[in-house]
C-alpha cells in the first residue's frame, strides 16, 4: 500500500510522516513511470526503513541498487539492518538488482512493446525464463549469506523478516530451500522469549511444524481464527451450512479483486444455506484497515498465524484460496486465484 510519492529532482527526494500507523518497518520503491502506454519500469525497490518518532533519515546511494544504499539514522534496527547488509556480498547484492530490473523491461516490451510477432513474443519469453533462472541463482547466494550471518549477529527486525521469509520457503518446499530446515531450526531456538512472541516469531515457529494436507473430499481442519474483537472461532461451529473460505491479505492484486465479487455475492446469497467467511493472512492492523477499506460486512477472520497458519494445509503456493465446504464439514472444491464470476461459478448449484 503506497502511502507517499515524491519525484526524483536533481537526485534528491524528501518524504515526511506525521504520524505512524503504529509499523516499524517501511520501504522505497524507484520507478520510471510511462504515462504513454500506461506503464512503469521497476528501477529499485528497498531498503527496509524502521521509523521512529522524530526520527530523521538520510538515504545516499546509487538509485538502481536502492536496497543497498546508506541509511544513516538513530534508530537501533536501522542500525542493525546496516550492519548486517555490509556483511553480505555487494557484488552479489548489485547483480540481483541488475537482474530485477532486467526482468521488468522485458515484461514492459513484451506488454506493450511495438514488436508484437510471435517470433520476438517468443524470444522474450525465452529471455524472462533465463532472467528467473539467474535470479534464483543469485537468491541462494544471497539467503546462503544470510544465514551466516545470522549464526552470529544480534537478531534485529531485518534479521527476524528475512529468517521468517527463508523459514516460509523451507516450508513450502521451493527448490532447494528444503535443505536449509536444520539450519533456520537452529536460527529459530537463538530467538529470544520476546522474539518467539512476535508475529514473525510465531510465523517461523509454525513453518516449521509438518502441516497435515488436505484435499478435496477431506474434511475441512479445525484450525483457531480470531474475529475484530479477539474472539476465538473454529469453523466446526458453522457447520450446518455451506461455507465458501477466503483466504486473501492486504498486499495481494487478485485478493482485491475478488473482494468486489464477494461483495455482490454476500447481497445475493438471499435465502441461500451459504456463509462467505474471509480469512486474512495479515497482521492485526493491516487487516482491521482493509476489512474496513473493502467494507469486509460478511464473516471476517483472521489467522493468527499468517501465511504460516491453516492456508499452508490447502497446499497451495499462492493467495487468494478458495475452498468450498458442505455442510458436513467435506472439502468439495479448491481454488487458487481469481478471474471475474469465479465466486459464482463456485456457488451457482447451492440452494
Amino acid at each position: 500500500m503506497s502511502i507517499l510519492t515524491d519525484t526524483l529532482r536533481d537526485g534528491h527526494f524528501y518524504f515526511r510522516l506525521d504520524s505512524l500507523s503504529g509499523e516499524k518497518r517501511y520501504a522505497l520503491s524507484l520507478m520510471r513511470i510511462h504515462k504513454d502506454i500506461g506503464a512503469y519500469d521497476m528501477l529499485g525497490h528497498g531498503p527496509d526503513l524502521y521509523l521512529e518518532p522524530g526520527a530523521l533519515v538520510r538515504i545516499k546511494g546509487e538509485g538502481k541498487y536502492l536496497p543497498i544504499a546508506k541509511v544513516s539514522s538513530p534508530v537501533k534496527d536501522q542500525k542493525l539492518r546496516q550492519r548486517f547488509i555490509s556483511k553480505m556480498s555487494q557484488e552479489d547484492w548489485k547483480r540481483s538488482q541488475d537482474l530485477f530490473i532486467e526482468y521488468y523491461a522485458l515484461l514492459n516490451d513484451y506488454s506493450y512493446g511495438s514488436d508484437t510477432t510471435r517470433t520476438y513474443k517468443e524470444s522474450l519469453k525465452r529471455k524472462m525464463t533465463e532472467n528467473m533462472a539467474a535470479t534464483d541463482s543469485v537468491g541462494m547466494l544471497l539467503t546462503e549469506q544470510k544465514l551466516e550471518i545470522m549464526e552470529t549477529e544480534p537478531f534485529g527486525e531485518y534479521a527476524l523478516t528475512e529468517l521468517c521469509s527463508i523459514a516460509s520457503f523451507v516450508s513450502s518446499g521451493y527448490k532447494d530451500f528444503p535443505k536449509y530446515r536444520e539450519t533456520v531450526t537452529r536460527l529459530a531456538n537463538r530467538l529470544t522469549e520476546e522474539q518467539k512472541q512476535t508475529r514473525q516469531g510465531k510465523e517461523i515457529l509454525s513453518y516449521l511444524q509438518q502441516v497435515t494436507k488436505v484435499s478435496v473430499g477431506d474434511t475441512v481442519p479445525g484450525y483457531e481464527y480470531v474475529d475484530a474483537d479477539g474472539g476465538k472461532h473454529y469453523l466446526s461451529e458453522l457447520r450446518g451450512k455451506w461455507l465458501l473460505l477466503d483466504f486473501w491479505s492486504l498486499g495481494c492484486g487478485p485478493c482485491v479483486g475478488a473482494a468486489k465479487e464477494l461483495r455482490q455475492l454476500s447481497n445475493e446469497i438471499g435465502g441461500k444455506n451459504l456463509q462467505l467467511v474471509s480469512i486474512s493472512v495479515d497482521g492485526e492492523e493491516g487487516w482491521k484497515e482493509a476489512s474496513e477499506l473493502h467494507r469486509i460486512t460478511w464473516t471476517n477472520w483472521r489467522d493468527p498465524m499468517g501465511q504460516a497458519g491453516s492456508i499452508r494445509a490447502y497446499n497451495q503456493n499462492g493467495i487468494p484460496v478458495f475452498v468450498l465446504v458442505d455442510p458436513e464439514g467435506i472439502i468439495k472444491d479448491i481454488q487458487l486465484g481469481h478471474y471475474d464470476g469465479l465466486l459464482r461459478k463456485l456457488t451457482a448449484d447451492i440452494e
